[in-house]
């Protein structure tokens, strides 16, 4: 296990449990105390509360039941009124899944199957055109626009291509969603510090993305997207831009989140990588699932 690996293990631990951990002693000797962060997207939203074990395994995080998406152009049933789509194209049908809180899903299927788009609408990023999806106990599809923000605060998104903004320190990105939420400026210099040694890159806080390495990128990104302590993490080909070693250890982290409680929906291409790390699987192919297990 790498050092990386060990720092995330007893850091996870300690903000998924809410012990207080002792900062390094000072020069008075004594040992100081760190808070532990208040988890949450700011505002009103704060951390749910704590359920009976039993209805918690029963609870679903995702729920999807005759869930299409139609891009392009309307809906308007065809010249026959048929329901069919009158311009544009459906890019996921009929999909009907559900992954329990604190489940883990691959998301597999050649390039072009729906991947991308079912993970946009698990962001709640867009809403289904056509059945019901269930997000974190919400319909998505009757939501509002003002309920939809902060049920995104509850869900962590990697992106493939990092999405990092360039005029920012490593230190900078990953704060971002603390400052938006209107976290007190001291409590995120605690918690992004802390985040950034969890992963390995407490001397490159201060680096922009252009001076970091893609492995070292995708770190960032990981720690942007777990800072707020996501119910629901997503991760759009997570190891695309790393080599064997550098998937390696990012899978190590992910499956340790996973099993500290964070429902999970990895999409790859890594065939290899699912093979070493067995899990069940959600297959999609021409935007239809085709297995799910």
């Amino acid at each position: 296990m790498t050092t990386v690996e060990r720092r995330f293990r007893r850091g996870v631990h300690w903000w998924q449990k809410g012990e207080r951990r002792p900062h390094r002693r000072g020069a008075d000797g004594r040992a100081g105390q760190h808070r532990r962060p208040e988890w949450g997207g700011g505002g009103t939203v704060r951390p749910p509360p704590e359920r009976d074990a039993t209805r918690h395994d029963r609870m679903m995080m995702i729920e999807l039941q005759e869930v299409g998406l139609h891009y392009g152009g309307p809906r308007s049933g065809g010249a026959a009124g048929d329901g069919r789509p009158a311009g544009g194209v459906d890019v996921l049908r009929g999909l009907s899944f559900a992954v329990p809180a604190g489940g883990f899903r691959w998301l597999l299927g050649p390039s072009g199957a729906g991947k991308t788009s079912l993970l946009r609408l698990l962001h709640a990023a867009v809403r289904p055109t056509q059945g019901r999806l269930s997000l974190l106990g919400a319909d998505i599809g009757r939501a509002s626009r003002r309920e939809l923000p902060p049920l995104r605060r509850s869900i962590g998104m990697v992106f493939q291509d990092f999405r990092l903004l360039p005029h920012l320190s490593a230190f900078d990105n990953v704060a971002l969603p603390l400052r938006i939420a209107g976290r007190p400026e001291g409590q995120i210099r605690a918690d992004v510090g802390e985040m950034l040694r969890w992963v390995g890159l407490a001397r490159k806080t201060a680096a922009r993305p252009a001076e970091l390495s893609g492995g070292e990128q995708q770190r960032v990104a990981i720690a942007r997207a777990v800072i707020t302590r996501p119910r629901l993490l997503l991760a759009d080909e997570p190891t695309g831009n790393l080599d064997d070693a550098q998937a390696e250890r990012l899978m190590v982290l992910l499956k340790e989140m996973n099993r500290l409680g964070t429902t999970m929906v990895v999409a790859t291409h890594n065939a290899a990588l699912v093979e070493r790390h067995p899990g069940p699987a959600l297959l999609l192919e021409h935007g239809r699932l085709l297995a799910d297990g």
